[in-house]
Parts: structure tokens; C-alpha cells; sequence
């Protein structure tokens, strides 16, 4: 894969932990972690595939350059165009056997 096919730019964000003021940690805002240019591919066909479509939500395969901030990307965080301000909720994130791309399994039309 080149560079040319990498056409989104896409910010992975977490949520920051703050104090309730009683001394609990709960979630706060998401706070953006990095930025990375990355590909954006709709997933179709599979009978999984199918049912969630029919859930109104869609799943995709984003693939992104493997660095040591993408190999941090997990479950907990979220994906977000930054042009179209569509958020991908995260699903595994899996380094290549080449450790070139990392390809983030997501969904997006999901409820925050």
C-alpha cells in the first residue's frame, strides 16, 4: 500500500479521567491523542456484516502507519475524521506481521 491510498486524516481520542469532587475518577471529555493520515475502507458482505447494517451501524476496516503511538490505539479510545467529524468507535486494533500498518477494526452510527 502507498501513501496515496492513506486519504483521511483520522484523530485518535480518549476520554481524560477527573475527579467527581468527591474524590471518584470518572470520565470526562475526550481529549485528542495524535493525528495520523490513514485509510477508511467500509466492510461488506459477511452475514455479521449484514446484521449490523441492519442496526444502522457499519463497520470498517481503517488501516494506519504502524508507529509507537498507533501501537498504543485500543478499545477504550475512538477514531474521528477530522473533516467529516464521523467518530469510529474502536473494536481491536491489530499490528500487521510486518509491522507496517496497523489495521483498527471499528464501527461507526453507534451511540457515544
Amino acid at each position: 500500500m502507498g501513501a496515496g491510498a492513506l486519504r483521511s486524516v483520522l484523530a485518535y481520542e480518549t476520554r481524560a479521567e477527573i475527579d467527581d469532587g468527591a474524590g471518584n475518577p470518572v470520565s470526562g471529555p475526550w481529549t485528542e491523542q495524535f493525528r495520523t493520515a490513514a485509510q477508511v475502507h467500509p466492510l461488506r458482505g459477511s452475514e455479521a456484516v449484514m446484521a449490523s447494517r441492519l442496526q444502522c451501524v457499519q463497520p470498517y476496516l481503517v488501516t494506519v502507519r504502524c508507529t509507537a503511538a498507533s501501537l498504543a490505539i485500543t478499545t477504550d479510545g475512538r477514531l474521528r475524521d477530522t473533516r467529516s467529524g464521523v467518530t469510529y468507535n474502536i473494536t481491536s486494533a491489530v499490528p500487521r506481521e510486518k509491522r507496517d500498518y496497523v489495521d483498527v477494526l471499528c464501527v461507526a452510527g453507534t451511540a457515544e
